[in-house]
Protein backbone atom coordinates (compact mmCIF):
# COMPACT_ATOMS: atom_id res chain seq x y z
CA UNK A 1 0.00 0.00 0.00
CA UNK A 2 1.10 3.59 -0.56
CA UNK A 3 2.37 5.54 2.44
CA UNK A 4 3.70 8.60 0.60
CA UNK A 5 4.34 10.05 -2.84
CA UNK A 6 7.13 7.57 -3.64
CA UNK A 7 6.91 5.22 -0.66
CA UNK A 8 5.19 1.88 -0.23
CA UNK A 9 4.90 -0.64 2.56
CA UNK A 10 3.54 -4.12 3.16
CA UNK A 11 0.01 -4.18 4.56
CA UNK A 12 1.11 -6.79 7.12
CA UNK A 13 4.30 -8.67 8.00
CA UNK A 14 2.60 -11.99 7.17
CA UNK A 15 1.76 -10.74 3.68
CA UNK A 16 5.41 -9.84 3.21
CA UNK A 17 6.55 -13.27 4.39
CA UNK A 18 4.08 -15.06 2.12
CA UNK A 19 5.10 -13.00 -0.91
CA UNK A 20 8.79 -13.58 -0.32
CA UNK A 21 8.29 -17.32 0.21
CA UNK A 22 6.67 -17.65 -3.23
CA UNK A 23 9.71 -16.27 -5.02
CA UNK A 24 12.64 -18.48 -5.97
CA UNK A 25 14.68 -15.32 -6.33
CA UNK A 26 14.77 -14.64 -2.63
CA UNK A 27 18.20 -16.11 -2.02
CA UNK A 28 20.74 -14.87 0.53
CA UNK A 29 22.59 -13.15 -2.31
CA UNK A 30 19.41 -11.41 -3.44
CA UNK A 31 18.63 -10.24 0.10
CA UNK A 32 22.18 -9.02 0.57
CA UNK A 33 21.96 -7.04 -2.67
CA UNK A 34 18.60 -5.60 -1.67
CA UNK A 35 20.00 -4.55 1.69
CA UNK A 36 22.97 -2.85 0.02
CA UNK A 37 20.62 -1.01 -2.38
CA UNK A 38 18.55 0.26 0.55
CA UNK A 39 21.65 1.20 2.53
CA UNK A 40 23.15 3.16 -0.35
CA UNK A 41 19.87 4.54 -1.71
CA UNK A 42 18.17 5.80 1.45
CA UNK A 43 19.20 9.01 3.15
CA UNK A 44 20.43 9.11 6.76
CA UNK A 45 17.07 9.45 8.56
CA UNK A 46 15.48 6.79 6.33
CA UNK A 47 18.27 4.33 7.04
CA UNK A 48 17.87 5.00 10.78
CA UNK A 49 14.12 4.34 10.56
CA UNK A 50 14.66 1.08 8.66
CA UNK A 51 17.93 0.22 10.40
CA UNK A 52 16.99 -3.26 11.58
CA UNK A 53 15.48 -4.25 8.22
CA UNK A 54 18.50 -3.01 6.27
CA UNK A 55 20.99 -4.69 8.60
CA UNK A 56 19.00 -7.96 8.60
CA UNK A 57 18.92 -8.10 4.80
CA UNK A 58 22.66 -7.46 4.53
CA UNK A 59 23.44 -10.00 7.24
CA UNK A 60 21.46 -12.74 5.45
CA UNK A 61 23.94 -12.68 2.58
CA UNK A 62 27.59 -13.61 2.54
CA UNK A 63 29.18 -11.30 5.07
CA UNK A 64 31.70 -9.00 3.45
CA UNK A 65 34.60 -7.42 5.32
CA UNK A 66 33.71 -3.75 4.97
CA UNK A 67 34.08 -1.07 7.60
CA UNK A 68 30.83 0.70 6.73
CA UNK A 69 28.82 -2.53 7.09
CA UNK A 70 30.49 -3.28 10.42
CA UNK A 71 29.59 0.25 11.52
CA UNK A 72 26.00 -0.31 10.33
CA UNK A 73 25.74 -3.38 12.56
CA UNK A 74 27.19 -1.41 15.44
CA UNK A 75 24.43 1.17 15.04
CA UNK A 76 21.85 -1.63 14.98
CA UNK A 77 23.42 -3.25 18.07
CA UNK A 78 23.27 0.01 20.01
CA UNK A 79 19.69 0.65 18.93
CA UNK A 80 18.63 -2.87 19.92
CA UNK A 81 20.40 -2.54 23.28
CA UNK A 82 18.59 0.74 23.93
CA UNK A 83 15.22 -1.01 23.63
CA UNK A 84 16.42 -3.97 25.76
CA UNK A 85 16.45 -6.36 22.75
CA UNK A 86 19.57 -8.06 24.10
CA UNK A 87 19.51 -11.10 21.81
CA UNK A 88 19.26 -8.89 18.74
CA UNK A 89 21.99 -6.58 20.03
CA UNK A 90 24.29 -9.58 20.52
CA UNK A 91 23.54 -10.84 17.00
CA UNK A 92 24.23 -7.46 15.38
CA UNK A 93 27.49 -7.14 17.31
CA UNK A 94 28.56 -10.62 16.17
CA UNK A 95 27.78 -9.80 12.54
CA UNK A 96 29.62 -6.50 12.84
CA UNK A 97 32.69 -8.32 14.15
CA UNK A 98 32.57 -10.71 11.19
CA UNK A 99 32.52 -7.72 8.83
CA UNK A 100 35.61 -6.09 10.35
CA UNK A 101 38.57 -5.97 7.93
CA UNK A 102 41.74 -7.82 8.96
CA UNK A 103 43.56 -4.55 9.67
CA UNK A 104 40.73 -3.04 11.72
CA UNK A 105 42.75 -3.17 14.97
CA UNK A 106 45.12 -0.59 13.50
CA UNK A 107 42.82 1.36 11.14
CA UNK A 108 39.47 1.24 13.00
CA UNK A 109 40.33 0.21 16.56
CA UNK A 110 37.52 2.19 18.21
CA UNK A 111 34.95 0.47 15.98
CA UNK A 112 36.39 -2.95 16.76
CA UNK A 113 36.61 -2.24 20.50
CA UNK A 114 33.02 -1.04 20.68
CA UNK A 115 31.69 -4.06 18.78
CA UNK A 116 33.59 -6.48 21.02
CA UNK A 117 32.54 -4.54 24.12
CA UNK A 118 28.84 -4.60 23.25
CA UNK A 119 29.11 -8.23 22.17
CA UNK A 120 30.68 -9.24 25.48
CA UNK A 121 28.22 -7.17 27.50
CA UNK A 122 25.17 -8.59 25.72
CA UNK A 123 26.37 -12.19 25.87
CA UNK A 124 27.04 -11.78 29.58
CA UNK A 125 23.57 -10.29 30.10
CA UNK A 126 22.07 -13.26 28.23
CA UNK A 127 24.00 -15.72 30.37
CA UNK A 128 26.29 -16.86 27.55
CA UNK A 129 29.45 -16.65 29.66
CA UNK A 130 31.72 -18.61 27.30
CA UNK A 131 30.87 -16.33 24.37
CA UNK A 132 31.44 -13.23 26.52
CA UNK A 133 34.79 -14.50 27.77
CA UNK A 134 35.93 -15.23 24.19
CA UNK A 135 35.23 -11.62 23.19
CA UNK A 136 37.15 -10.46 26.26
CA UNK A 137 40.10 -12.76 25.51
CA UNK A 138 40.43 -11.45 21.94
CA UNK A 139 40.67 -7.82 23.07
CA UNK A 140 42.95 -8.42 26.05
CA UNK A 141 45.35 -10.33 23.77
CA UNK A 142 45.65 -7.42 21.31
CA UNK A 143 48.97 -5.65 21.76
CA UNK A 144 47.64 -2.63 19.83
CA UNK A 145 45.13 -1.81 22.58
CA UNK A 146 46.16 0.39 25.48
CA UNK A 147 45.37 -0.51 29.10
CA UNK A 148 42.68 2.20 29.16
CA UNK A 149 41.07 0.84 25.99
CA UNK A 150 40.95 -2.65 27.50
CA UNK A 151 39.06 -1.47 30.59
CA UNK A 152 35.63 -1.70 28.94
CA UNK A 153 36.17 -5.46 28.41
CA UNK A 154 37.76 -5.91 31.83
CA UNK A 155 34.62 -4.39 33.35
CA UNK A 156 32.58 -7.20 31.79
CA UNK A 157 35.07 -9.74 33.18
CA UNK A 158 34.60 -8.23 36.65
CA UNK A 159 30.83 -8.52 36.25
CA UNK A 160 31.17 -12.17 35.26
CA UNK A 161 33.18 -12.85 38.41
CA UNK A 162 30.62 -11.00 40.55
CA UNK A 163 27.12 -11.60 39.25
CA UNK A 164 27.87 -14.67 37.16
CA UNK A 165 30.09 -16.67 39.49
CA UNK A 166 29.57 -15.03 42.94
CA UNK A 167 33.34 -14.50 43.32
CA UNK A 168 32.93 -11.03 44.78
CA UNK A 169 36.21 -10.73 46.63
CA UNK A 170 38.11 -11.88 43.56
CA UNK A 171 36.16 -9.40 41.40
CA UNK A 172 37.08 -6.52 43.73
CA UNK A 173 40.76 -7.50 43.71
CA UNK A 174 40.70 -7.84 39.92
CA UNK A 175 39.32 -4.31 39.64
CA UNK A 176 42.05 -2.95 41.90
CA UNK A 177 44.73 -4.57 39.71
CA UNK A 178 43.18 -3.04 36.57
CA UNK A 179 43.05 0.40 38.19
CA UNK A 180 46.69 0.14 39.21
CA UNK A 181 47.65 -0.74 35.62
CA UNK A 182 46.08 2.47 34.33
CA UNK A 183 47.83 4.54 36.96
CA UNK A 184 45.16 4.91 39.65
CA UNK A 185 46.17 3.64 43.08
CA UNK A 186 43.85 5.02 45.74
CA UNK A 187 44.22 2.76 48.79
CA UNK A 188 46.66 4.00 51.45
CA UNK A 189 47.37 0.62 53.02
CA UNK A 190 45.11 -2.39 53.43
CA UNK A 191 45.49 -2.26 57.21
CA UNK A 192 44.43 1.41 57.23
CA UNK A 193 41.39 0.96 54.96
CA UNK A 194 38.80 1.46 57.77
CA UNK A 195 40.54 4.67 58.82
CA UNK A 196 40.72 5.86 55.21
CA UNK A 197 37.01 5.10 54.74
CA UNK A 198 35.90 7.20 57.74
CA UNK A 199 38.27 10.01 56.78
CA UNK A 200 36.96 10.14 53.21
CA UNK A 201 33.31 9.97 54.26
CA UNK A 202 33.81 12.94 56.61
CA UNK A 203 35.80 14.94 54.06
CA UNK A 204 33.40 14.18 51.19
CA UNK A 205 30.36 15.09 53.29
CA UNK A 206 31.91 18.39 54.32
CA UNK A 207 32.80 19.21 50.73
CA UNK A 208 29.33 18.43 49.39
CA UNK A 209 27.50 20.38 52.09
CA UNK A 210 29.17 23.57 50.83
CA UNK A 211 27.82 23.13 47.29
CA UNK A 212 24.27 24.06 46.22
CA UNK A 213 22.23 21.71 44.03
CA UNK A 214 22.53 24.30 41.23
CA UNK A 215 26.27 23.62 41.09
CA UNK A 216 25.58 20.14 39.73
CA UNK A 217 22.99 21.40 37.27
CA UNK A 218 25.79 23.39 35.61
CA UNK A 219 28.78 21.12 36.22
CA UNK A 220 30.49 19.92 33.04
CA UNK A 221 30.40 16.35 31.74
CA UNK A 222 33.46 14.13 32.24
CA UNK A 223 35.23 13.78 28.88
CA UNK A 224 38.68 12.45 29.75
CA UNK A 225 38.71 8.76 28.78
CA UNK A 226 41.12 7.81 31.53
CA UNK A 227 38.86 9.20 34.25
CA UNK A 228 35.81 7.67 32.57
CA UNK A 229 37.52 4.28 32.68
CA UNK A 230 38.49 4.78 36.32
CA UNK A 231 34.92 5.63 37.33
CA UNK A 232 33.49 2.58 35.56
CA UNK A 233 35.97 0.20 37.17
CA UNK A 234 35.59 1.85 40.60
CA UNK A 235 31.86 1.30 40.22
CA UNK A 236 32.45 -2.44 39.77
CA UNK A 237 34.94 -2.55 42.66
CA UNK A 238 32.38 -0.84 44.89
CA UNK A 239 29.62 -3.29 44.00
CA UNK A 240 31.87 -6.30 44.45
CA UNK A 241 33.20 -4.97 47.77
CA UNK A 242 29.66 -4.47 49.07
CA UNK A 243 28.68 -8.02 48.13
CA UNK A 244 31.91 -9.34 49.65
CA UNK A 245 30.93 -7.53 52.87
CA UNK A 246 34.01 -5.28 52.66
CA UNK A 247 32.34 -2.06 53.80
CA UNK A 248 35.58 -0.10 54.06
CA UNK A 249 36.51 -0.67 50.40
CA UNK A 250 32.88 -0.04 49.49
CA UNK A 251 32.89 3.37 51.25
CA UNK A 252 36.29 4.38 49.85
CA UNK A 253 35.27 3.52 46.27
CA UNK A 254 32.09 5.58 46.53
CA UNK A 255 33.93 8.59 47.93
CA UNK A 256 36.53 8.36 45.17
CA UNK A 257 33.85 8.37 42.45
CA UNK A 258 32.28 11.45 44.01
CA UNK A 259 35.72 13.07 44.24
CA UNK A 260 36.36 12.36 40.54
CA UNK A 261 32.93 13.80 39.71
CA UNK A 262 33.66 17.04 41.56
CA UNK A 263 37.13 17.39 40.04
CA UNK A 264 36.62 16.12 36.48
CA UNK A 265 32.91 16.38 35.66
CA UNK A 266 29.73 14.34 35.73
CA UNK A 267 29.61 10.68 34.68
CA UNK A 268 26.45 8.67 34.01
CA UNK A 269 27.26 6.63 37.14
CA UNK A 270 27.65 9.71 39.35
CA UNK A 271 23.98 10.06 40.30
CA UNK A 272 23.72 6.51 41.65
CA UNK A 273 26.87 6.98 43.75
CA UNK A 274 25.47 10.15 45.30
CA UNK A 275 22.44 8.07 46.31
CA UNK A 276 24.71 5.47 47.89
CA UNK A 277 26.58 8.23 49.72
CA UNK A 278 23.23 9.51 50.97
CA UNK A 279 22.59 5.99 52.29
CA UNK A 280 25.97 6.04 54.07
CA UNK A 281 25.02 9.35 55.65
CA UNK A 282 21.77 7.80 56.87
CA UNK A 283 23.53 4.63 58.05
CA UNK A 284 26.32 6.34 59.98
CA UNK A 285 24.71 9.56 61.18
CA UNK A 286 20.94 8.98 60.96
CA UNK A 287 20.95 12.38 59.22
CA UNK A 288 17.63 12.56 57.35
CA UNK A 289 18.11 16.14 56.17
CA UNK A 290 21.65 15.54 54.91
CA UNK A 291 20.69 12.28 53.19
CA UNK A 292 17.72 13.96 51.48
CA UNK A 293 19.98 16.76 50.29
CA UNK A 294 22.47 14.33 48.74
CA UNK A 295 19.55 12.57 47.04
CA UNK A 296 18.43 15.89 45.57
CA UNK A 297 21.93 16.32 44.15
CA UNK A 298 21.67 12.81 42.67
CA UNK A 299 18.35 13.65 41.00
CA UNK A 300 19.79 16.89 39.59
CA UNK A 301 22.66 14.90 38.06
CA UNK A 302 20.31 12.21 36.77
CA UNK A 303 18.32 14.80 34.81
CA UNK A 304 21.47 15.53 32.85
CA UNK A 305 21.66 11.91 31.65
CA UNK A 306 18.00 11.08 31.06
CA UNK A 307 17.27 7.39 31.43
CA UNK A 308 20.93 6.30 31.46
CA UNK A 309 21.50 4.88 34.92
CA UNK A 310 18.10 6.11 36.13
CA UNK A 311 16.93 2.65 37.16
CA UNK A 312 19.76 2.20 39.64
CA UNK A 313 19.51 5.79 40.91
CA UNK A 314 15.80 5.44 41.70
CA UNK A 315 16.08 2.01 43.33
CA UNK A 316 18.93 3.16 45.60
CA UNK A 317 17.21 6.41 46.54
CA UNK A 318 13.99 4.64 47.47
CA UNK A 319 15.62 1.68 49.25
CA UNK A 320 17.95 3.60 51.53
CA UNK A 321 16.70 7.17 51.87
CA UNK A 322 13.22 8.04 50.61
CA UNK A 323 11.48 5.28 52.61
CA UNK A 324 12.67 7.18 55.68
CA UNK A 325 11.67 10.64 54.48
CA UNK A 326 8.60 10.27 52.20
CA UNK A 327 5.11 8.73 52.50
CA UNK A 328 5.46 5.21 51.09
CA UNK A 329 2.55 5.46 48.65
CA UNK A 330 4.31 8.36 46.92
CA UNK A 331 7.22 6.07 46.04
CA UNK A 332 5.24 3.54 43.98
CA UNK A 333 5.18 5.69 40.84
CA UNK A 334 8.94 6.49 40.92
CA UNK A 335 9.67 2.78 41.33
CA UNK A 336 7.64 1.85 38.27
CA UNK A 337 9.41 4.65 36.42
CA UNK A 338 12.72 3.14 37.53
CA UNK A 339 11.60 -0.27 36.23
CA UNK A 340 10.71 1.02 32.76
CA UNK A 341 13.80 3.22 32.52
CA UNK A 342 16.02 0.34 33.59
CA UNK A 343 14.57 -1.91 30.88
CA UNK A 344 14.98 0.75 28.21
CA UNK A 345 18.54 1.38 29.35
CA UNK A 346 19.38 -2.32 29.18
CA UNK A 347 19.97 -2.42 32.95
CA UNK A 348 17.91 -5.48 33.83
CA UNK A 349 19.35 -5.72 37.34
CA UNK A 350 18.15 -2.24 38.33
CA UNK A 351 14.84 -2.76 36.53
CA UNK A 352 14.09 -5.95 38.49
CA UNK A 353 15.04 -4.39 41.85
CA UNK A 354 12.60 -1.54 41.15
CA UNK A 355 9.91 -4.06 40.22
CA UNK A 356 10.56 -6.08 43.38
CA UNK A 357 10.27 -2.95 45.52
CA UNK A 358 7.13 -1.76 43.68
CA UNK A 359 5.19 -5.05 43.67
CA UNK A 360 6.41 -6.80 46.83
CA UNK A 361 8.39 -4.83 49.38
CA UNK A 362 6.49 -1.54 49.60
CA UNK A 363 3.01 -3.12 49.40
CA UNK A 364 4.01 -5.47 52.23
CA UNK A 365 5.36 -2.63 54.40
CA UNK A 366 2.19 -0.62 53.67
CA UNK A 367 0.04 -3.48 54.99
CA UNK A 368 -1.52 -4.57 51.70
CA UNK A 369 -3.23 -8.02 51.73
CA UNK A 370 -0.80 -10.92 51.32
CA UNK A 371 -2.89 -12.71 48.69
CA UNK A 372 -2.55 -10.09 45.93
CA UNK A 373 1.14 -9.65 46.79
CA UNK A 374 1.68 -13.40 46.43
CA UNK A 375 0.19 -13.31 42.92
CA UNK A 376 2.98 -10.98 41.76
CA UNK A 377 5.85 -13.38 42.50
CA UNK A 378 5.51 -15.71 39.47
CA UNK A 379 5.33 -12.72 37.10
CA UNK A 380 8.52 -11.19 38.48
CA UNK A 381 10.30 -14.57 38.65
CA UNK A 382 9.65 -15.16 34.94
CA UNK A 383 11.30 -11.88 34.01
CA UNK A 384 14.28 -12.51 36.29
CA UNK A 385 14.78 -16.02 34.92
CA UNK A 386 14.64 -14.75 31.35
CA UNK A 387 17.35 -12.20 32.17
CA UNK A 388 19.40 -14.81 34.09
CA UNK A 389 19.52 -12.67 37.24
CA UNK A 390 20.41 -15.26 39.87
CA UNK A 391 21.19 -12.89 42.79
CA UNK A 392 17.89 -11.08 42.25
CA UNK A 393 16.06 -14.42 42.00
CA UNK A 394 17.45 -15.36 45.41
CA UNK A 395 16.16 -12.09 46.86
CA UNK A 396 12.76 -12.78 45.34
CA UNK A 397 12.80 -16.31 46.74
CA UNK A 398 13.48 -15.03 50.27
CA UNK A 399 10.48 -12.69 50.17
CA UNK A 400 8.34 -15.34 48.44
CA UNK A 401 9.02 -17.91 51.17
CA UNK A 402 8.41 -15.28 53.85
CA UNK A 403 4.96 -14.45 52.46
CA UNK A 404 4.09 -18.15 52.09
CA UNK A 405 5.08 -18.79 55.71
CA UNK A 406 3.09 -15.80 56.95
CA UNK A 407 -0.05 -17.33 55.43
CA UNK A 408 0.43 -20.56 57.40
CA UNK A 409 -0.94 -21.23 60.84
CA UNK A 410 1.67 -20.23 63.45
CA UNK A 411 3.98 -23.13 64.23
CA UNK A 412 7.62 -23.99 64.59
CA UNK A 413 7.84 -24.78 60.87
CA UNK A 414 6.23 -21.49 59.83
CA UNK A 415 8.90 -19.55 61.71
CA UNK A 416 11.73 -21.14 59.71
CA UNK A 417 12.66 -19.65 56.36
CA UNK A 418 12.56 -23.00 54.64
CA UNK A 419 10.26 -24.31 51.98
CA UNK A 420 9.57 -24.67 48.29
CA UNK A 421 10.79 -21.20 47.27
CA UNK A 422 13.76 -20.69 49.57
CA UNK A 423 15.70 -22.90 51.96
CA UNK A 424 18.11 -21.00 54.14
CA UNK A 425 20.07 -24.05 55.25
CA UNK A 426 20.89 -25.09 51.67
CA UNK A 427 22.21 -21.72 50.48
CA UNK A 428 25.98 -21.30 50.29
CA UNK A 429 27.66 -18.07 49.18
CA UNK A 430 25.47 -15.06 50.00
CA UNK A 431 25.97 -11.33 49.59
CA UNK A 432 25.50 -8.72 52.29
CA UNK A 433 22.14 -7.86 50.73
CA UNK A 434 20.99 -11.49 50.88
CA UNK A 435 22.06 -11.86 54.51
CA UNK A 436 20.27 -8.64 55.44
CA UNK A 437 17.11 -9.72 53.62
CA UNK A 438 17.14 -13.14 55.32
CA UNK A 439 17.47 -11.49 58.75
CA UNK A 440 14.58 -9.18 57.86
CA UNK A 441 12.41 -12.10 56.79
CA UNK A 442 13.20 -14.13 59.91
CA UNK A 443 12.36 -11.10 62.03
CA UNK A 444 8.97 -10.82 60.31
CA UNK A 445 8.27 -14.52 60.90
Amino acid sequence: ESCGEDDFRWVHDKVQEAALSLSNLVTPTFQFGLGICLYEGLDGPQVETQLFDVADLINKGNLTAKVDLAALNLRAAKKARNVAALQSAARYAANGIKQLPIDSWTTDRELALTLYSIGADMEWALGNIDAAEEYIRVVLDREECTEIEKVRLQVVKARILSAGQNRYKEAAEYGLVVLKKIGYKFIWQRSLLPVQALTLVTRTSSRLEKLPVEHFENLGIMTDRKYQAIVVMLHNVQRAAYNAKDLSLNFVSICKIIELTLDHGLHELSAAKFCVFAAIKMFLKKDHAGSSYFCNIAFAIQKRFGRRGAGETLSLAVSFVLTNTKPLHELLTPLMDGYTRGLRDGDNEAAMINLLLHCICLPYIMGRPLGPILEEFPKIAGQMEEANLRPQLMLLGIFWQMILNLRLHPSGASKKLEGERFNQSSVGNMTAMHIGTINLAIGEL
